[in-house]
């Protein structure tokens, strides 16, 4: 069983016990049970967290798929090592679904494999292929989806992704309270859809990818977009309450919520970025 439903379930039994036993008047009513219900809490945080901090941790060496066995460090934060290779597809379509966490993606991949990582927490992956596309799923176990506790390590369920930077690569992104790092500069992306929820993003987006397409949309999220220096761009915003920043130095503004690059059409890497937000900031540079 997770940490995180131990900790939940113990809070409610506490809450629910104390309120039974005034409720039979095991406890005078003058006594207030909230306060005593958030001191044991409070204690029991503080335990959690002495805990945490003082025991061993192990590490697990999985198998990859070629059946050799991942490397590991000795002492670490448990994860999975998981390595896809790419076969004969040409080009790929990667998508995400990222709970709570730190996600980070880069182009470290080897030539001859889809992707390769470090997945805290497990992965749960699926890959098909249709003609000389290969198509992967990405997401984390099901039984991982759960309230953290105290008790949790913060980095149990962070994922390192190192995608192949040598094919054309379509990304669809649906992440929720977590803080992703999209290091997509030397990707041959060409299409990236990006939801996010509650999460704090930086994304650098490709420098040499020729024309990319990016949709993005995001809660109450910040999210921060980088632009290589050459690469043009063609912007449009639209949300509610969101705080939108945009560098208009290098892509001045043609129309209200629009900005472009003077040198766009000719541009030889150029984004088409689309943005929707609700409420958090977005900031282009």
């Amino acid at each position: 069983m997770h940490k995180g439903s131990i900790f939940w379930g113990f809070v409610l039994v506490l809450l629910g016990g104390l309120l039974l036993a005034q409720n039979m008047g095991w406890i005078p009513p003058t006594v207030n049970v909230w306060s005593i219900f958030w001191s044991l809490a409070l204690v029991a945080v503080g335990v959690s967290l002495l805990l945490r901090n003082t025991r061993a941790r192990t590490t697990m060496v999985k198998t990859d798929t070629d059946g050799a066995p991942a490397m590991a460090p000795a002492v670490t934060h448990p994860g999975d090592a998981v390595r896809v290779p790419l076969g004969s597809a040409r080009r790929a379509r990667v998508r995400f679904y990222y709970g709570a966490g730190d996600l980070r993606v880069d182009g470290n991949a080897a030539p001859d494999e889809l992707f390769s990582g470090t997945f805290n927490g497990g992965l749960d992956h699926r890959e098909s292929q249709d003609g000389d596309e290969l198509i992967a799923d990405l997401r984390v176990p099901s039984g991982n989806i759960t309230l953290m506790s105290p008790f949790d390590d913060p980095h149990s369920l962070d994922w390192t992704v190192g995608l192949n930077p040598n094919i054309p690569l379509v990304l669809e992104m649906e992440v929720g309270a977590s803080r992703n790092l999209l290091n997509l500069r030397d990707l041959q992306v060409k299409e990236l859809r990006l939801q996010t929820g509650a999460s704090e993003s930086q994304v650098e987006l490709p420098a040499y990818a020729g024309e990319t397409r990016v949709m993005l949309k995001s809660g109450m999220a910040s999210v921060e977009l980088t632009i290589p220096e050459n690469v043009a761009a063609s912007i449009r915003t639209r949300g509610g309450l969101a705080s939108t920043e945009v560098d208009t130095l290098r892509f001045p503004q043609v129309e209200q919520n629009e900005y472009r690059s003077p040198d766009y059409e000719m541009a030889a890497n150029r984004i088409d970025l689309d943005i929707e937000t609700g409420l958090g900031s977005v900031r282009i540079r």
